[in-house]
């Protein structure tokens, strides 16, 4: 029910449901290669591969109709998880193989069977039902030669589905992206990632804190891939919200898989507070009309509770922006120069329709990244004799970055590290300058920025210069006209930044000193954080082994703009004394050197002695400095404010 909720809450309308049945599957009788049979076709996959019932003469089992009558009523419609190339039993004669590869259907009457089959179940269950999500392949193992006429059998299939329920949901996995682009042209998307979505399985592509970051960045990766050399259309190029749960155990085993006898909740408490905005923005940014969740806060009942108001008002948003705008959306396309995924740069789409539309950059990485766009065709601006402002929709909503930019001017703008930006492009006059204030944001006559960040803005003005009621004192001519001025402007409070930096030196030798200050506002904001959400953490859930939890701690986490080595020894002292440099990694349970990220040290338990200068020395010696650029305070995210402290 509450994973069912928290869907219907956060605008999300179907649910691939893969539920455990006894009453009419065992995970002991599998046959697939996964050993995940006994959840196929909402647990009825078992029964059906064996040929003891078929949903075309026989009826749906009570609590299966259940979950879809639940589904209904909450106002989301769930998927079965579907194999279709299984060894049915009433086809054995067209059997080239075993597991979830295994009958040929291609073969006419193994066609009409299966088609008959999907169609009936989906009718059987009634309005709560809302599609498939295929897995494993179309095709055998063995055969060679009959690939062609399998793939047609399986659009076919699709076809007929696509036509007799014209609103259900394919979603497909596996080989998807590997079948051509006539695949593409079946009513569905092709594979998220382009492989198996699980963290333990893609490793960490990219190094970072958070899980979902490391996902989003790998996302945005591949589906460049799909845009410029597989020419995906923006209908099939899939997004991926957050990270797939992990399979493994932090003691390394995989409970209730096929025939492992030891089954738990494994997992469960797993959402990734501070990692989800930039996993989500990619989506929107790549894949905007397939937008694909992972997982949502609710398989455990804290988190479920807990979620903010905040967080979910932010999703929301999103998603009607999607929705909103998936005309201009549709016409989706990275920026030529920022099309790679690399540590330390920025990347990015626009999305332009009859000359306006969005630009969305993305930072992976910690530090921040000076952005060049040119306002021309690469960014699908065509009309040479055009202008047009550029305004941030996020992070700072309302900041004009560009105001009456010409085509073939250049627009630099600072990308924060980890974070996104996402600007609207709108037609402008040449030399007319819309906004009162540019460079900062401007809401309702009062201008807005980050705490304790300063910010160069032109602003209009006649007379005295005065913000937010703030007399400035720092007012020059602009560039822009003389109704304008140029003036700095600091907002009050404490510097806070996501990914905010230490002061790193070389010493030499392979040691690095580090010096930082743990501020009074950052112990506020990770204590107002553990108030708002206060779900509770314990080790014994495992918890603590995953980076990605536990927002309220408070990590100095050491960047490398590559992977690097592990295991190493690698030591730390703090103010003189040694310390545990933990290692990070993108899985609790597979702690090996794909999945390795680096290491931290956890200053929570000293945190509230801020202002605390704490000074750092790591050695790198035997770990090695090759790719180590710094040290970042995780879990800290920049705030806004409207209190002006001078300009």
């Amino acid at each position: 029910g509450r994973i069912l909720a928290m869907n219907k809450a956060l605008g999300i309308g179907h649910v691939v449901m893969e539920p455990q049945n006894t009453q009419q599957s065992s995970r002991f009788n599998f046959t697939d290669d996964w050993g995940w049979e006994a959840s196929l076709w909402l647990s009825m996959g078992e029964k059906l591969r064996a040929g003891v019932w078929d949903p075309r003469t026989d009826p749906i089992p009570e609590e299966v109709l259940a979950m879809g009558r639940a589904a209904a009523a909450a106002g989301v419609k769930i998927m079965a998880y579907v194999y279709p190339a299984m060894c049915w039993a009433k086809w054995p004669q067209f059997h080239y193989g075993a597991g979830a590869q295994c009958v040929d259907i291609g073969e006419p009457a193994v066609k009409e069977w299966l088609q008959d089959v999907l169609v009936a179940f989906a009718r059987k269950m009634g309005p709560g039902y809302g599609g498939f999500a295929w897995d494993h392949d179309i095709q055998t193992y063995y055969t060679t030669g009959l690939d062609y006429r399998q793939h047609q059998a399986w659009m076919d299939i699709r076809a007929a589905l696509a036509a007799e329920f014209p609103g259900l949901v394919m979603d497909n996995r596996y080989a998807a992206h590997l079948r051509g682009p006539w695949y593409s042209l079946a009513p569905s998307y092709s594979e998220p990632l382009a492989g198996d979505e699980n963290p333990e399985t893609y490793g960490a592509a990219y190094v970072d804190f958070h899980t979902d970051r490391v996902t989003c960045a790998y996302l945005r990766q591949v589906n460049y891939k799909y845009m410029l050399s597989m020419l995906l259309p923006q209908d099939r190029v899939p997004g991926f919200v957050s990270h797939q749960t992990e399979r493994a155990s932090d003691n390394g085993t995989s409970s209730c898989f096929g025939g492992v006898k030891a089954c738990w909740a494994m997992n469960v408490r797993d959402f990734d507070l501070l990692g989800y905005r930039q996993s989500l923005l990619s989506t929107i940014g790549t894949a905007a009309l397939n937008i694909i969740w992972a997982m949502v806060p609710a398989r455990d009942v804290a988190e479920f509770e807990f979620f903010p108001q905040a967080d979910r008002a932010f999703i929301k948003y999103w998603h009607g922006f999607a929705r909103q705008h998936a005309a201009t959306l549709r016409r989706t396309h990275p920026i030529p120069y920022l099309a790679a995924v690399e540590l330390g740069k920025a990347d990015g789409t626009h999305a332009i329709k009859d000359g306006e539309g969005f630009v969305f950059l993305f930072v992976t990485g910690y530090a921040d990244v000076a952005a060049s766009l040119r306002v021309d065709a690469s960014l699908g601006l065509d009309d040479v004799h055009g202008v047009w402002t550029f305004t941030e929709v996020y992070p700072h909503e309302g900041r004009v970055a560009g105001s009456a930019v010409a085509y073939g001017e250049n627009l630099t703008l600072t990308v924060p590290g980890n974070e996104a930006v996402v600007l609207q492009v709108a037609k402008a006059q040449r030399g007319a300058h819309a906004a009162c204030a540019v460079g900062v944001a401007e809401r309702h006559g009062a201008v807005r920025g980050r705490s304790g960040h300063h910010y160069t803005a032109q602003v209009r003005a006649d007379g005295e210069l005065v913000l937010n009621g703030v007399a400035c004192t720092t007012a020059r001519p602009s560039l822009l006209g003389e109704a304008w001025r140029e003036v700095d402007v600091l907002f009050a409070g404490g510097r806070l930044a996501t990914s905010m930096p230490a002061a790193v030196r070389e010493a030499g030798g392979g040691w690095v000193n580090i010096t930082a200050t743990i501020t009074p506002e950052m112990w506020a904001q990770l204590q107002g954080r553990a108030a708002a959400y206060p779900v509770p953490w314990s080790a014994l859930t495992d918890d603590y082994d995953a980076p990605w939890l536990v927002p309220s701690r408070l990590p100095l986490f050491l960047h490398f703009t590559k992977q690097p080595a592990y295991p190493s020894p690698v030591a730390a002292y703090v103010n003189g004394a040694p310390v545990e440099l933990i290692p990070t990694f993108t899985s609790r349970g597979l702690r090996r050197p794909k999945t390795f990220t680096g290491w931290y040290i956890d200053f929570t338990a000293v945190a509230a002695a801020a202002p605390l200068p704490v000074a750092v020395a790591v050695d790198l010696r035997l770990g090695g400095l090759e790719g180590f650029v710094g040290a970042y305070w995780e879990n800290i995210v920049a705030e806004e404010t409207d209190v002006v402290a001078r300009c």
